[in-house]
């Protein structure tokens, strides 16, 4: 018995360590699996996610915050570079993106087996926007077919798309800019206008003006009325401040980019269908004091070989300058009785020419286009007289600070400073697919593809006030850029129909 009772203890102490060797081990093991969780995982993902960001960078991919969320972004993905093997090696890393809610894919080379990779393996892309690419409508309906939660959009690029973000306007885009006296105007994709006090002391306006792209706007020279040029074809004219509707008409057959006055009676106009319109405003009252108004067309003229994205007007009016896809520009002189006559075709561009402004005496002009380039144009003898080359990607738009020589630059990152006399630059990647860029006399307004406004110093164009602008169900402002903005006075669009008899033309 007293045998037995030892053995017994012998056993229980060899059972003892042996648990006290399993317990040990599986305490080990526990280790191991929270390290390769919590740190070799993370580093590996990492690591992964450094090398795919600097593949898209290196074919120029372009991330873009997703209205109201940060912590979602769209990747826009465009050009030759953009193949199958980009977007297989996407998918395979796609847990180093969990951010990537939307894919734009614009004139790549992708075919159906990146489309299957990327809805296959990346399902945290929910939404994909697709723009002449190398698969057809039955592939994509094929993965619809298989992925219900995924939404994709087949466009066909319209010509302004690709001045802002090689994309579809978005409804957020702010695309058209303008200050007058103490009001800050803006544009934006979805056709509405938005109206900011400057001075922070009255709360935000929005109204909506066209049907979609409010590309362009104009005061008039007396200060009382506004133009706007639309991506619905048409020419509008409000009172202002108060945004009454004047008059409206169907002004080309393609969308309105520019519109400039020539008198507070007549106005020019140019489109994605390459001419030049011009047009006189004729408003009367009858004897029941009802007022009319009525748009004339006078001229209208083909102007180039493709779209015209921009018209600018020298301080007296008389001369113009339209910039055109086509690569040139052509500047115009206004005569006596207001026609429009061509004067001379400019050249130097080697792709889309974007942009234009006249210096004030209106003996010199400055042009930015795709090429990356900003070229000095003698509007006497109607020759470049310097070319400096900003960048190797494109230039949407350009501001001048005449007195200082200086001119601003909007760009796929950001907007540039450039030293017109010694050519030299400084840019502020800061912002996306930069639409529109305005001086005011101590700052600067920066307007971009994503919806956001920045207030810089001319400084060192370090924003000091932001306002983020969205869908028609996002309005909203952020970081305080001008107190009071925060509240928003909707006026929606029925409530601005045309008055009795002010009917909508054909424009001819």
């Amino acid at each position: 018995m007293a045998e037995g009772n030892v053995i017994f203890r012998i056993m229980r102490k060899l059972l003892s360590k042996r648990q006290l060797s399993i317990l040990s081990l599986l305490l080990i093991v526990s280790v191991a699996a929270l390290a390769l969780q919590f740190w070799l995982v993370p580093v590996l993902r990492q690591r992964a996610r450094e090398a795919i960001l600097t593949r898209i960078e290196a074919v120029g991919g372009q991330w873009g915050e997703i209205a109201n969320d940060p912590l979602k972004r769209r990747l826009l993905l465009s050009g030759s570079k953009v193949n199958d093997e980009l977007l297989i090696e996407i998918a395979r890393k796609s847990r180093s993106l969990p951010e990537l809610v939307q894919l734009d894919l614009f004139q790549t080379t992708v075919t159906e087996k990146g489309l299957e990779a990327i809805t296959t393996h990346a399902d945290q892309v929910k939404h994909m926007v697709v723009f002449e690419n190398k698969f057809d409508d039955r592939t994509i309906e094929a993965v619809l077919l298989r992925r219900k939660d995924l939404k994709i959009e087949r466009r066909t690029p319209d010509p302004v798309a690709t001045g802002l973000a090689m994309a579809a306007i978005p409804p957020s885009a702010l695309i058209s800019l303008v200050s007058v006296n103490s009001q800050i105007l803006v544009g934006a994709g979805d056709g509405r206008l938005h109206v900011l006090d400057a001075e922070g002391n009255l709360p935000r306006k929005i109204i909506a003006l066209h049907e979609n792209w409010l590309v362009d706007l104009a005061i008039s020279p007396n200060g009382k009325m506004l133009a706007t040029a639309g991506g619905d074809n048409q020419l509008a004219i409000w009172s202002y401040p108060e945004f009454a509707p004047v008059v409206r008409v169907l002004a080309h057959n393609g969308d309105l980019h520019g519109v400039v006055w020539l008198d507070d009676s007549h106005l020019v106009t140019v489109s994605d269908d390459r001419t030049l319109a011009n047009w006189e405003l004729k408003q009367s009252t009858d004897s029941n004091e009802f007022q009319s108004a009525d748009l004339i067309k006078k001229q209208s003229i083909s102007a180039h070989d493709k779209a015209i994205p921009r018209i600018r007007s020298s301080i007296d009016r008389r001369t113009l300058v339209t910039a055109s896809r086509d690569d040139r520009l052509i500047t115009w002189r206004v005569d006596e009785e207001l026609e429009v006559r061509q004067s001379a075709i400019l050249e130097g561009h080697i792709d889309d020419c974007m942009d234009v402004q006249i210096s004030p005496d209106g003996r010199i002009a400055l042009s930015v286009g795709y090429d990356g380039a900003l070229i000095t144009w003698d509007l006497i003898t109607c020759k470049s007289m310097k070319r400096d080359q900003v960048s190797d990607g494109r230039l949407f738009c350009l501001e001048v600070d005449w007195q200082r020589r200086l001119a601003f630059v909007g760009t796929p990152t950001g907007v540039t400073e450039v030293d017109c006399v010694s050519g030299n630059s400084r840019a502020v990647n800061d912002q996306s697919f930069v639409a529109r860029v305005f001086r005011l006399e101590h700052s600067l307004l920066t307007s971009d593809g994503m919806g956001n406004l920045y207030a810089r110093t001319n400084r060192d164009l370090s924003p000091f006030k932001k306002a983020s602008i969205y869908e028609r169900n996002y309005d909203h402002y952020s970081d305080n850029f001008m107190r009071n903005w925060t509240s928003a006075e909707v006026i929606p669009s029925e409530q601005l129909r045309m008055a009795r008899g002010q009917t909508l033309d054909d424009g001819h």
